[in-house]
């Protein structure tokens, strides 16, 4: 029903259909019931139902084609109308125009039991009914024009489970429980899992992976077997829209999403990747906005390079609520000495751009490379440099963390499945960060040790402390997490309140503490993990 509540005014509204899905040559009829009071100056042509063809790319075929015209009556009036689809014609929708330059107050229009039938008929795929966009446009007297589109999502509820929110910190949190999410990119059917999405999500799982992507964004039966394989081995997902990621298409975005909404393996909405290079801030903010008026339950989350000199995510940190940023510092022509270095330096730009625009809670999950190939990446990181950089990305802030890639996708491009080695080496990792996921989610105190360096560079290549710490407390035990991003062995001091027992986690090794100081030894590019009592 549209009225027109204040004074005279001109007004302008259109009811769209769903689009239907067609074969030429068949028919089809169409009917809806109106009545009201609004008309156009007294023509025939008021309220004029439009039918629109489109070919299979969605462009649209031909001129739009004028059914019926809704005339002005106070009784409800049944409008119908037989139609045969023409030929090249993929998808037709149903519009009607409310155009109107002088519409008195207490003006109004209603509409009711829309219908339309045929053989085979069905409204799209994924297409929701009670999905719906306003779209208001204003001006002032001196022709300063604003438009903005609203989305609505009608549901029966709210709903209640699977609720994803953020910390203060930037921790995610799953119906109020902290969730650390360790993600891998890139899942398919491959040969190494048989062509079998729940074998891959058992290993992925039984590895310590709790989150996964997948490039194949096309919402086809392949696609629900995946989401529902995740979800039945407990692995959360982070997904794009239909059209893959980088879609600027709004309106099949949130389509998408307003299906998928309740499925209860989605952790986030991935609507960029290599941001910068695809879209403007602006339009990136436009779809995020658009994504929440649909779903306010999930965050959403983009990925890209941070930069060397300029941040390139700087203009983006308030257009998603989270940043996965690309730290892929094993390239052509990087020395050895600066690819864990490199990882601290990234981190830390991040942390200036969020402190920027605010500090706002942004949630980070830092992309590990684990790949080699794609022109630039001639080999794969060493054990060494894999795990260094993992744990170096989580101390200078991430509150997650993924790793890019699952699988090669051409002959010369390889992922952490390349072998058994670098699998192994895969899961180790991950098994380590699952184990200390309670840890990690923790919420971090003020950082009480002191760190003193007794041999050995006392920074690292690209000038930052060659031993990066974070301190967390956990069920009235202490854990200091620490990595070495120096090229060089260091022994290294520490100093904490309260300790008397030091194990060294996933080592079987145990320090000797005195006067709550204990000494230990990095190798380059070393982690050593620390439980005191």
């Amino acid at each position: 029903r549209f009225a027109r509540q204040g004074t005279e005014t001109e007004i302008y509204a259109r009811l769209k259909s769903p689009e239907i899905v067609v074969t030429p040559g068949q028919e089809f009829s169409f009917s809806i019931n109106a009545r009201g009071t609004a008309s156009n100056d007294g023509t025939d042509s008021s309220l004029p139902i439009h039918l629109y063809w489109c070919g299979e790319r969605g462009a649209q075929l031909g001129s739009p084609i004028l059914l019926k015209s809704i005339e002005k009556s106070t009784d409800w009036k049944t409008y119908s109308h037989s139609f045969i689809v023409p030929n090249g014609a993929h998808k037709g929708y149903i519009l009607i125009t409310l155009n109107q330059s002088n519409l008195p107050k207490g003006t109004f229009i209603e509409f009711s039991n829309p219908k339309i039938e045929g053989n085979g008929c069905k409204p799209q795929a994924f297409t929701p009914r009670n999905l719906h966009k306003f779209t208001v446009a204003a001006e002032d007297f001196l022709g300063h024009k604003a438009i903005k589109d609203f989305h609505i999502l009608v549901a029966p509820e709210p709903r209640t489970k699977n609720v994803v929110t953020l910390r203060h910190d930037g921790a995610v949190l799953v119906d109020g429980k902290p969730f650390f999410p360790i993600g891998m990119y890139a899942v398919w059917k491959r040969e190494h899992n048989d062509f079998d999405l729940d074998k891959a999500f058992k290993e992925l799982h039984e590895a310590g992976f709790n989150l996964a992507h997948s490039y194949n964004a096309t919402r086809d039966d392949e696609y629900k077997e995946f989401m529902d394989a995740a979800l039945r081995h407990d692995v959360k997902l982070f997904i794009p829209g239909g059209k893959g990621v980088n879609s600027t298409d709004i309106d099949e975005i949130i389509s998408d999403i307003a299906n998928e909404r309740n499925h209860p393996a989605v952790l986030a909405w991935y609507l960029s990747d290599d941001t910068a290079a695809y879209i403007s801030p602006e339009k990136l903010s436009e779809i995020n906005e658009a994504v929440h008026d649909i779903d306010p339950t999930r965050p959403t989350v983009q990925a890209d390079p941070v930069g060397i000199k300029i941040s390139r995510y700087r203009p983006y940190v308030n257009a998603t609520d989270g940043f996965l940023p690309e730290l892929y510092p094993v390239s052509t022509g990087t020395p050895p000495d600066m690819t864990v270095p490199k990882i601290i330096t990234d981190m830390k730009m991040i942390q200036a751009d969020l402190a920027s625009k605010g500090s706002p809670a942004k949630t980070i999950w830092p992309i590990i490379q684990y790949f080699k190939g794609w022109g630039g990446w001639t080999r794969f990181p060493t054990f060494e440099e894999l795990r260094a950089m993992s744990y170096e990305s989580i101390i200078h802030g991430g509150n997650g963390i993924t790793f890019y890639t699952y699988i090669r996708r051409r002959a010369d491009n390889f992922g952490v499945l390349a072998t058994p080695e670098t699998w192994q080496n895969m899961k180790k990792v991950a098994g380590e960060l699952n184990h200390l996921s309670p840890v990690f989610l923790a919420e971090t105190p003020k950082q009480p040790q002191i760190v003193n360096i007794l041999s050995g560079p006392q920074q690292d290549a690209q000038g930052h402390d060659s031993i990066s710490t974070l301190y967390k407390v956990i069920d009235q035990k202490q854990y200091l997490i620490c990595a070495n991003s120096a090229f060089k062995d260091v022994t290294v001091n520490f100093v904490l309140p309260h300790a008397h027992r030091c194990d060294v986690l996933f080592e079987e090794r145990t320090l000797n503490v005195s006067k709550n100081s204990f000494n230990d030894t990095f190798a380059p590019y070393a982690v050593h993990v620390y439980e005191i009592r």
